[in-house]
């Protein structure tokens, strides 16, 4: 068997090579192909866990990215911040707070739930 097959070549010979074992089948090929199996899975399964601690820290990464964004616009939440940089009334500036302050909120949850 060759090297140079990928998984799922492999794959696909592991199974037609399971269809095809009989009592005639030799056991050092069935051991070669078992052999080649079992390397090929602990292969991807080392893979498939060194890509999961990757996505884990890019989405720590990516939470404490947006948690400091949120944290650095803090002030620009403050009513009064929001009635002079709008120019409006004191009574809109709340109802901007307000509004801010939940999507601020919302948005350090959404960040803290991935």
């Amino acid at each position: 068997m060759s090297d140079s097959l990928n998984n799922k070549e492999l794959v696909a010979v592991g199974h037609q090579f399971a269809k095809a074992i009989s009592s005639d089948t030799a056991i050092m090929d069935m051991a070669k192909m078992f052999t080649r199996l079992a390397e090929r899975l602990d292969c991807t399964t080392a893979a498939l866990r060194e890509m999961t601690k990757q996505r884990d820290a890019l989405a720590a990464m990516q939470h404490q990215g947006i948690r400091k964004a949120l944290d650095e616009c803090y002030e620009y939440l403050d009513r009064d911040c929001i009635m002079e940089s709008n120019g409006i009334s004191y009574e809109d500036a709340a109802q901007r707070e307000v509004g801010a302050m939940t999507l601020h909120d919302a948005l350090l949850r959404m960040g803290a739930g991935q």
